[in-house]
């Protein structure tokens, strides 16, 4: 029984640990044990469901316990300033009835603890949800504002709920954004690939490729972004792209090459492409 009652709490939405669609009957169920901690969650299910208590009690077998447990909860109730009205019915053993009343009534701190903790993990969860979706919104709208311009956004929002747009938006997203979205479906793959990666950063190579651009601009006036360079034997062979977009290959010895520093960095780096 007691394992049954836990899954079907937990199936309630009460954070305790079957399947049965009727609240009533797991109330039921919960009074015949007369166990303290599973009373303790009748309070939560009253307050979560929006239960016909009167219909409740009419099936009621111990409605002595019952009642007991429905005076503690309109005590939480009133003093957590939550409306709702529990009616109780004056039938069964009064005798019995203050024999429950004098077991549990005393324990009272202990249903509206139970109450409390689980009313906030319940809050908890549905603010963590809300977090969950404030966070996701916001980076929605942070990646469509790397992509797309302030009226193309205000298109995709119209689109995404199905609004209207006027003729002029309808070009406007046809001749330029739509473009854009395909582009975002064929490279969904590719992005997530790149994404994946750890970009790998050599201050000293780029150093190197600063250095010889210098070199060549001063010593030989050739001025442009060297894409290749490799090393044979005793020379070095450079291609260069000038900024009229040409791109020349060029050999020199290394022996022209005063430079220290340049010397030492092809020491390390004896070739490489930076297309």
């Amino acid at each position: 029984m007691g394992i049954a009652i836990e899954k079907k709490l937990s199936d309630a939405g009460y954070k305790m640990l079957g399947d049965d669609t009727s609240i009533g009957t797991l109330i039921q169920d919960i009074l015949k044990t007369e166990k303290l901690r599973y009373l303790k969650a009748i309070p939560l299910l009253i307050y979560k469901y929006n239960l016909e208590i009167d219909k409740i009690q009419e099936k009621i077998k111990k409605i002595e316990l019952f009642n007991t447990i429905l005076d503690i909860t309109s005590r939480i109730f009133n003093e957590l300033q939550i409306s709702k009205t529990i009616s109780r019915q004056n039938r069964g053993d009064p005798a019995l009835e203050e024999h429950y009343a004098s077991k549990f009534a005393p324990l009272y701190k202990e249903f509206k603890d139970e109450f409390e903790i689980q009313l906030r993990n319940e809050n908890t969860s549905n603010l963590l949800i809300d977090t969950k979706k404030n966070d996701e919104e916001r980076n929605l709208q942070y990646g469509l504002s790397q992509l797309f311009t302030k009226k193309e956004k205000y298109i995709i929002k119209r689109l995404q709920e199905k609004k209207p747009i006027s003729k002029t938006d309808y070009e406007y997203y046809s001749r330029k954004t739509k473009k854009k979205i395909r582009s975002i479906i064929y490279l969904e793959d590719f992005a997530k690939n790149i994404y994946s990666k750890t970009p790998y950063a050599n201050e000293d190579l780029f150093e190197l490729k600063k250095q010889l651009e210098k070199w060549l601009s001063e010593e030989w006036k050739i001025i442009g972004f060297i894409e290749e360079f490799h090393l044979s034997k005793d020379k070095i062979i450079i291609s260069l792209r000038k900024r009229s977009g040409d791109v020349s290959t060029n050999i020199w010895k290394l022996n022209k090459i005063k430079d220290k520093r340049i010397i030492y960095y092809l020491q390390e780096f004896q070739a490489h492409d930076f297309r």
